[in-house]
């Protein structure tokens, strides 16, 4: 669901609470960047990460194997 840089970020669970913090404070001190990434996750949304997509390809798969 997330795509590291895209519409979220990735991060190793044990260096989870450092990489997490550095990301967040790296996004607060640079606003266009940090608008790059909203715009970015409001796309992932509309194309990918919402209901009207998920059944669309549910309704696709089912009529595949019709």
């Amino acid at each position: 669901i997330v795509r590291d840089g895209v519409n979220g970020f990735l991060f190793d669970q044990t260096d989870f609470v450092r990489s997490a913090a550095t990301t967040v404070l790296s996004l607060m001190n640079d606003y266009p960047k940090y608008l790059d990434l909203a715009a970015k996750s409001y796309h992932e949304y509309k194309e990918r990460l919402n209901w009207t997509v998920a059944v669309n390809k549910v309704v696709d798969l089912i009529k595949s194997y019709c």
